[in-house]
């Protein structure tokens, strides 16, 4: 994923005082994919899998290991884009492993991009370009993130104060231990009301439409048998197939395929061709206007006869 500090705005404190050392130049972004003529031997920030052979793997004891308690016997991995952070929201993708374990997990993408919609308004196509909207405490825009900041203003405006774990500037009241008040903010923004025309809920009103290139994933745990004298905990991450397919969001029908269709049915029920829309434009027009000209002709004749 990106560096945090790639993510948050400046003066938000990160959650993670980690640094990726030597990071390179950042080669992908949601909206145009990574940087094209890559090689496949060059070192890509983010990293990226070229084989189902590159896998993510990571041994750990929690019994040594400072980052585990020793009683927590499971833990919780989030799967989420490279361009966002670890959220633990509704649109989350996320599953529980066991320690002492080896959890094998292969991963499936969804991809969905958008094409030709960039003319149309944002609540038209039912979705905003990364760029599009500006975020307080995000660089960059995603459903997940604009959700995220709407919690963390409703939390503030309704106790004063925000959890340590949210996103918030240094100036920021934090919140004690007793966290009711943020579970029934937490619980109001996303409860949804049902009236007669649908539902809605408070968080709704923050319009956090999804990324018009969205990217997710399903994910498949495998859980293998092990020696128990081995020990410590083995998590092996990597995807599922060397492909996948990807979905296209476009408009439904464009001008030229409007009057295409208008065109073509009008040709199959009525027998109406390109030459007969002429036609009957002659007539209306050309002919009306000559055959009009001509009766005042043939008076003016009859009163001069007389």
């Amino acid at each position: 994923m990106y560096d945090e500090k790639d993510l948050l705005r400046d003066g938000v404190i990160p959650s993670s005082l980690d640094d990726i050392p030597d990071k390179e130049e950042q080669l992908w972004s949601r909206d145009s994919d990574f940087t094209k003529g890559l090689p496949v031997e060059d070192y890509t920030y983010p990293f990226r899998a070229f084989t189902v052979n590159h896998a993510f793997l990571m041994h750990f004891d929690v019994n040594q290991t400072g980052q585990f308690s020793q009683f927590d016997s499971q833990f919780t991995l989030i799967f989420h884009a490279p361009d966002e952070v670890p959220l633990y929201y509704r649109h989350a993708i996320y599953t529980t492993i066991k320690a002492e374990k080896f959890s094998f997990i292969e991963l499936t993408p969804h991809l969905v991009v958008s094409e030709g919609i960039e003319k149309y308004e944002p609540n038209v196509r039912k979705c905003y370009y990364t760029h599009e909207r500006h975020l307080k405490y995000y660089k960059i825009y995603t459903q997940n993130h604009c959700e995220s900041e709407c919690l963390v203003d409703y939390t503030l405006a309704q106790c004063g104060c925000v959890p340590y774990f949210m996103q918030h500037f240094n100036d920021t009241k934090i919140c004690g231990t007793d966290l009711d008040c943020y579970w029934t903010a937490l619980h109001k923004l996303f409860l949804p009301e049902f009236k007669d025309d649908g539902t809605h809920a408070l968080i709704d009103d923050c319009n956090c439409l999804p990324t018009c290139t969205h990217l997710s994933y399903t994910v498949q745990v495998t859980e293998l048998v092990r020696n128990p004298d081995d020990g410590g905990s083995v998590l092996q991450i990597r995807n599922k197939l060397p492909f996948f397919t990807k979905n296209v969001r476009t408009e439904l029908h464009s001008l030229s395929e409007f009057f295409s269709n208008c065109g073509g049915s009008l040709g199959l029920f009525l027998g109406v061709s390109i030459f007969s829309i002429i036609e009957l434009i002659y007539f209306c027009t050309v002919r009306l206007y000559l055959h009009s000209k001509r009766s005042d002709r043939q008076k003016s004749y009859e009163k001069t006869s007389e």
